[in-house]
């Protein structure tokens, strides 16, 4: 089972690799030409993995501050991953968004010896300042922890608008 598992995730990471690299090598959809200063950091990464009821599961978004959204998913319904490009001050709305919901301040909250929950990971980077504060947390179960769910839904909500409408 964890060579299945361990394999999966290889194919997740080459596959994000796969979608990104026409943005590292700067050509993707005409958006950064080889003059052009490239203006991007990141404003949010989202990891969900695990193994739910179902099978396993991997999700993973990145957000950058140029607008540049990468999106890879492995579960029963199949494997999807995707690069695309929203504006701007759309990835500066979801940022702030995220922000106004508490992301700054959550921290981690685990349920230790929860073994069909997968594990979602968030990191959100303040994007408005210079000096860039950011943070990280990781939880199991959001159903009784407030902030968590309101955190996750501005996410999930992106995804099905950037990705799946």
């Amino acid at each position: 089972m964890n060579n299945i598992t361990n394999t999966t995730l290889r194919t997740m990471v080459l596959l994000l690799m796969l979608a990104t690299s026409p943005v590292i090598l700067g050509t993707a959809h005409g958006q950064i030409g080889p003059s052009d200063p490239i203006d991007c950091e990141p404003l949010l990464v989202y990891d969900v993995s695990g193994h739910g009821i179902a099978g396993p599961i991997h999700k993973s978004l990145m957000l950058y501050s140029d607008g540049l959204v990468s999106y890879s998913s492995r579960d029963l319904s199949g494997l999807a991953a995707d690069v695309t490009w929203v504006s701007p001050e759309l990835a500066q709305e979801i940022n702030d968004d995220l922000i106004a919901a508490g992301a700054l301040e959550l921290g981690d909250r685990r349920s230790d010896g929860v073994a069909d929950f997968p594990m979602t990971t968030i990191t959100v980077f303040n994007g408005s300042q210079p000096n860039a504060v950011y943070n990280v947390f990781s939880f199991f179960d959001i159903d009784e922890a407030r902030g968590y769910g309101a955190v996750t839904g501005i996410i999930e909500a992106f995804i099905t608008q950037t990705f799946f409408e």
